[in-house]
């Protein structure tokens, strides 16, 4: 489905009187970009909200004082609208959102073709769109720089969400929910009916505790991760603020430049052995000579007892359907059953197979120093990065008094900050441990918690006499909970290499990539970015995100460039149009260099600017390239 924004208007909104935009100005053709020109103050942030409230149809729950926000400082007006043309695929929708001054209470009408009797009560959407159009989902395509962060947030599931919602993954939730609800009557009926053993209400309250506790140590556990994520934000903050210092003095700059060069590659010369070592530890024989002795003796005695040399138990299975014996003999139904018995007292033909390849393995492997080599130079290297951070440490010693000061202090809350880390991250460990790892039980650790659970629910089922009924449920929902697991994680794969690919042509300068969708973007080596580069990995996701989806949604964006360099704002107005079927674009004055002057020589291009008045009188909007681009001209002198 198709979905366009024709137009939106204002009555008695804040700074605007009545004022109409006609995207479509009074004809048929809606261009694909439209650029809106603002000033600051004047209701760029209004018009991005009210969108958002009249779409997501949640502006009934607002409290008197958010709708009363809305009226205009002057005048007496007692009633506000604001209204906004739509199509869905081929059905035109037309909604206002109705902002009553005096009651402060907010309401909508709703016209289609097909509604009798034009405006009609209240916020209808097409059926496709029900569930779809939420609050949280409308904000990924009625975008604000607010939003970009979030995609890249540590401390926000965005980037995930947005997959769930588009692509309706929520809706296998919702069915697990209901299949819940299912064996939850179940079990109520089975207690109406008097199928419970006297100890029900134990055995109710023992799984309500036991599923009680498992949730508050995943909550826990949750919390743990997030404090760590803010605890090393804010490490790399310190950190930053220390290479500053030393930075900001002359002296002290090169040398700080030519450590920090060296340290790095160290670094990756660590790495690179940490692999080479990673590799060698998985042949046993490399690690110790014990290993290579005893693995020789293994297969000197495989050669002297010759194995494998049984015959393999398929041949035994043949044979018991054989008239005949080898021997001549007849088999009969008594031979039959007995040599059937026998033949798994012998390897399979796959047995025999796995042990010829052990032994052909153990016949050309070959011993490597490798990795004794690679386990000295590791030490080597680790002691040469030490000794250069020990120089950068030192760096510090020669800054003024009160630059030693601010260093000391930035030291000191790092190293607080270091204790705490290691603090939750033992915690972390102990959460997140498996099953009967040692020092772990239901009370610290989240698997045997869970299996506590698990064991309560059981017998709270047996009780119930639903156990049969509860088993079938479960299974059904581990079903849909791989089938949910797949379907999210091979649309974050498609999802990301279309991202990287647009970040890329985007990003020309720097070499950022994202990793993997968990929650939010996690990138390559990165826990930071510019605004402006986040703003450009937002809107690379996003457009990636709409890609495959059978909705082709317009994006609206609110100052996209302001805080980009002229070089990056070049790329994303090049590379933007391409992500999306329908653009409108808010900008002001200071964003027309590099950016929108950008789309001057695009076609299919609408220029509206748009400007607020005060004293009650008449907001003015003026639709074309030259009144746009002279506007600007104004602004700047």
């Amino acid at each position: 489905m198709e979905i366009k924004i024709l137009g939106w208007g204002y009555e008695n909104i804040r700074r605007f009187n009545t004022l109409d935009l006609d995207l479509l100005q009074g004809g048929t053709h809606l261009s694909h970009v439209t650029l809106v020109m603002m000033r600051n103050g004047t209701g760029k942030t209004t018009t991005i909200s009210l969108m958002r409230s009249v779409l997501n149809g949640t502006a009934t729950n607002w409290n008197p004082e958010e709708v009363r926000s809305y009226k205009p400082t002057k005048g007496q007006a007692s009633q506000g609208k604001f209204y906004i043309k739509i199509k869905f695929g081929t059905e035109l929708y037309h909604y206002n959102l109705i902002l009553d001054y005096e009651r402060g209470r907010a309401s909508y009408e709703t016209s289609h073709v097909g509604m009798s009797g034009g405006l009609e009560q209240g916020h209808t959407l097409p059926m496709q769109l029900k569930g779809v159009f939420t609050k949280e989902f409308i904000n990924r395509f009625i975008f604000d720089g607010e939003q970009a962060k979030k995609t890249l947030s540590a401390d926000s599931k965005e980037a995930e969400l947005a997959v769930t919602y588009l692509y309706q993954i929520e809706k296998l939730d919702n069915l697990i929910s209901e299949i819940n609800s299912l064996v939850q009557r179940k079990q109520s009926e089975s207690d109406s009916k008097g199928a419970t053993s006297s100890s029900l209400s134990y055995n109710r309250t023992r799984m309500e505790n036991k599923r009680n506790h498992y949730l508050n140590l995943v909550t826990r556990r949750d919390k743990v991760i997030l404090q760590m994520s803010q605890y090393q934000t804010r490490w790399v903050d310190l950190e930053n603020q220390r290479t500053e210092l030393i930075t900001s003095d002359e002296r002290l700059r090169q040398d700080q430049l030519n450590l920090t060069s060296r340290k790095a590659l160290k670094n990756n010369e660590l790495n690179s052995l940490l692999q080479t070592i990673g590799t060698e530890v998985k042949e046993p024989f490399n690690i110790h000579s014990l290993f290579d002795a005893r693995l020789k003796s293994l297969m000197n005695n495989m050669q002297t007892l010759k194995l494998p040399k049984t015959t393999a138990r398929e041949f035994f299975k043949e044979l018991s359907e054989s008239p005949e014996c080898v021997c001549g003999r007849p088999i009969g139904q008594e031979e039959k059953v007995a040599i059937l018995k026998r033949a798994d007292n012998y390897l399979g033909e796959d047995d025999l197979s796995v042990i010829n390849a052990i032994k052909d393995s153990l016949r050309n492997y070959s011993t490597s120093g490798e990795l004794t080599i690679a386990l000295e130079q590791m030490i080597t290297l680790k002691e040469e990065i030490q000794s250069i951070q020990s120089a950068l440490d030192r760096l510090v010693l020669h800054l003024d008094e009160e630059a030693i000061r601010k260093a000391e202090s930035i030291a000191e809350e790092q190293s607080d900050i270091k204790q705490k880390i290691l603090g939750l991250q033992q915690e972390r460990d102990i959460l997140d441990a498996p099953y009967g790892t040692p020092n772990t039980s239901e009370q610290n650790n989240v698997a045997a918690a869970e299996k506590a659970w698990k064991e309560a629910e059981e017998n709270l089922q047996r009780a119930t006499g639903t156990y049969e009924y509860t088993q079938k449920a479960n299974k059904l929902i581990i079903y849909i909970n791989n089938i949910r697991s797949l379907a999210l994680q091979k649309l974050k794969d498609s999802i990301i290499i279309k991202t990287n690919e647009k970040v890329e042509r985007i990003l020309t300068d720097d070499r950022i990539t994202v990793d993997k969708i968990d929650g939010s973007l996690i990138l390559h080596d990165r826990t930071a970015v510019s605004e402006g580069q986040t703003l450009a990995i937002a809107y690379s996701y996003i457009g990636s995100l709409f890609e495959h989806s059978s909705f082709e949604f317009p994006f609206v964006i609110d100052s996209p460039a302001a805080s980009m360099d002229l070089g990056v704002r070049r790329e994303v107005a090049s590379i933007i149009p391409t992500l999306f079927k329908q653009l409108i674009i808010f900008v002001t004055s200071g964003e027309v260099a590099g950016f929108a002057e950008k789309f001057y020589s695009m076609d299919d291009v609408l220029y509206a600017t748009i400007e607020g008045k005060e004293n009650n009188e008449k907001a003015t909007c003026t639709f074309g390239k030259d009144y746009f681009s002279a506007y600007q001209c104004e602004e700047e002198e």
